[in-house]
């Protein structure tokens, strides 16, 4: 055995050792000192990451549920301020009441007067309720527009679904399929249409479409409007929205009045046509035979000669007379055309609008150009169109149904004991299909799965129409967000309405307010503060389930938070009984490694015995 002096290999080996072991000691003393497994990113990399990160969910979930606590604080505040102006409402309208009884003389009523304005105040107090500076029901908070049923009527607010979810894209679709029309080619001059609601009982409408134009004929804004006089009885179960009381199906007329839309859009001078054009056009488009079934059998009557020549030059316009007499002329145009071209009715149809879809000259010039167009010149003008007609209902004999009948069926291709209805798209016109009543605008459903439009309006992209729905449809309301989530955009949005006198529409713009002096306005005051009241209480009902809602949020966070702590807690606590035992073991090892250094330096010394 050698014996060397320079190095000693063994002591080396024992002071690498016993470094390593004072290592993780030092490590197993950090871990049960400070109670975690991971202290630093060196003790686990990974871990130490997801851990960070899980502290900082942790924090913000903490944060969380203080501001939706805060947030149901502030809903609260805006809560109590709502139930005091529904107060007052209810005293108003009592007030109301006592002035429209006859006992009261105008004096007393002008007490009363006075009464009602101070309430009305109050009300407008009682709208700056604020909340660490923010006023909440006075309309200062930002403003946004949402969904309001509220505006709308239950049968109007079914109207609106329908229309959304299926009737609009399916007329449309029905229109450009027809007669080639949407609102995106070339020509078409506005691409916007309004639709409203409106109570006309002296109106025969049922809806209708209404347009301005410029001088050069171009349609510069379109509206529809539905005549809710008639939907009193509509079915908000049907598919196709059956009206009731013998109005029909809404969505045939939608697609009537659709069409009006769609040529007023592309045809310039659309209003200066013939009455009997302009209605028969849209008849045609879904078939009349069933909804007017008497009237079009009346005027193919030899009888009635003389009144289908006054529908056809201007001077005879009684009730639907223009709407039946167009939609057998037009029948008659396509039949006698189809007939002497080769084409189809519909291609006949088609060709027909699409000359008055490009043409630029005057409304009579234009339908001549159409009818020669269309016909193969066998109509050069309208007159010889007319002509041709009265002397086929005048040389055909008889005036019976059974003749009528005889007439429509061999001279216009209608087909009126039929299931079809006569539309352009349908058999009796050449169609592959049978259209019945309920089949032309074909509906998917289920109607439970309609829904009112998310936004103000909404574009219809494949035929490039924005429908802007009913101004009641929504409202604007005070924006106030609260961060509950841990990432931008987890925020909810707590709405405020304008619960302001003039919002609740009983103090008007030059700052006077709802009068109950004389007896009539006292009358009016009674249904503008039940209108007032509505308005408030759904906005309270509006608060009341935001609160609820913030309830169910707080315990949803919270839960969140425990169950991340505790995941944390798994990847970062230390296990103290294992951690002792590793200290223990690394606590003997450094021992013995430090007798295992003191021995090796010993045996060095023997190399002295030498020298001696």
């Amino acid at each position: 055995m050698s014996m060397k002096i320079m190095h000693n290999g063994a002591a080396a080996q024992s002071l690498i050792t016993l470094g390593n072991n004072n290592s993780r000691l030092n490590k197993a003393l950090a871990k049960i000192s400070s109670g975690m497994k991971i202290n630093s990113a060196g003790d686990g990399a990974a871990e130490y990451a997801i851990s960070e990160r899980m502290r900082v969910q942790i924090r913000g979930l903490g944060q969380d549920v203080q501001n939706a606590q805060t947030g149901q604080n502030i809903l609260r505040t805006a809560e109590g301020a709502a139930q005091s102006t529904i107060d007052i409402l209810k005293t108003l309208k009592e007030k109301a009441i006592n002035a429209a009884n006859d006992h009261n003389t105008d004096l007393d009523r002008a007490t009363i007067q006075k009464e009602v304005d101070e309430l009305i105040d109050q009300i407008d107090h009682n709208a700056n309720v604020s909340y660490n500076g923010k006023t909440l029901l006075n309309g200062q908070l930002p403003m946004i527009q949402i969904v309001c049923t509220d505006g709308l009527s239950g049968k109007q607010a079914a109207i609106v679904k329908g229309m959304y979810s299926e009737w609009m894209d399916l007329c449309l679709g029905l229109i450009e399929d027809s007669y080639g029309l949407s609102f995106d080619e070339a020509g078409t001059t506005i691409d916007t249409i309004t639709v409203s609601f409106s109570d006309e009982p002296d109106s025969s409408a049922l809806a209708y479409v209404s347009y301005t134009a410029n001088s050069a004929g171009e349609a510069t804004s379109l509206s529809l409007v539905v005549n809710m006089h008639y939907y009193d009885n509509f079915n908000t179960g049907d598919l196709n929205g059956d009206a009731g009381g013998g109005a029909g199906y809404l969505d045939r007329v939608l697609a009537h009045e659709m069409t009006h839309a769609a040529m007023a859009a592309n045809i310039n001078y659309f209003g200066d046509l013939p009455k009997y054009i302009v209605e028969g056009s849209a008849e045609y488009m879904h078939g009349i035979d069933d909804f007017r079934y008497g009237t079009i059998l009346n005027y193919a009557m030899q009888s009635q000669y003389s009144n289908v020549s006054g529908v056809l030059n201007g001077t005879y316009d009684e009730g639907a007379s223009a709407y039946a007499v167009g939609y057998s002329v037009l029948h008659y145009l396509t039949k006698t055309a189809a007939a002497a071209t080769g084409n189809s009715q519909l291609q006949v149809m088609q060709d027909f609008i699409n000359y008055l879809d490009n043409a630029t000259g005057s409304a009579q010039a234009n339908y001549d150009g159409a009818l020669a167009a269309c016909s193969g010149g066998l109509y050069g003008s309208e007159a010889a169109l007319r002509q041709a007609y009265l002397n086929d209902l005048q040389s055909y004999g008889g005036t019976g149904t059974a003749s009528a009948k005889a007439f429509l069926e061999n001279y216009c291709g209608i087909y009126m004991d039929n299931e079809d209805t006569g539309s352009i798209s349908g058999s009796d016109v050449g169609g592959s299909e049978t259209k019945t009543a309920e089949s032309i605008v074909p509906e998917q459903g289920p109607i439970s799965s309609w829904t009112l439009p998310p936004e103000a309006s909404t574009y219809y992209e494949d035929y490039g129409l924005t429908v802007i729905w009913p101004d009641s449809y929504m409202k604007d309301v005070g924006l106030l967000k609260l961060q509950i989530g841990t990432k931008a955009g987890q925020a909810m949005n707590i709405l405020f309405g304008d619960l302001r006198a003039e919002a609740l529409g009983i103090r008007y713009t030059d700052r006077s307010t709802v009068q109950v002096n004389p007896i009539e306005n006292a009358e009016a005051a009674i249904a503008l503060f039940d209108d007032a009241l509505e308005v408030a209480l759904g906005e309270q009902t509006t608060m009341g389930a935001a609160i609820a809602r913030l309830d169910y949020t707080i315990s949803n966070l919270t839960v969140m938070g425990e169950n991340v702590q505790l995941s944390e807690s798994t990847i970062r606590d230390a296990d103290m009984a294992k951690e002792m035992v590793e200290y223990t073991k690394h606590n003997v090892l450094s021992q013995a490694a430090q007798s295992m250094l003191a021995q090796a330096n010993q045996d060095i010394s023997s190399v002295l015995s030498l020298l001696q």
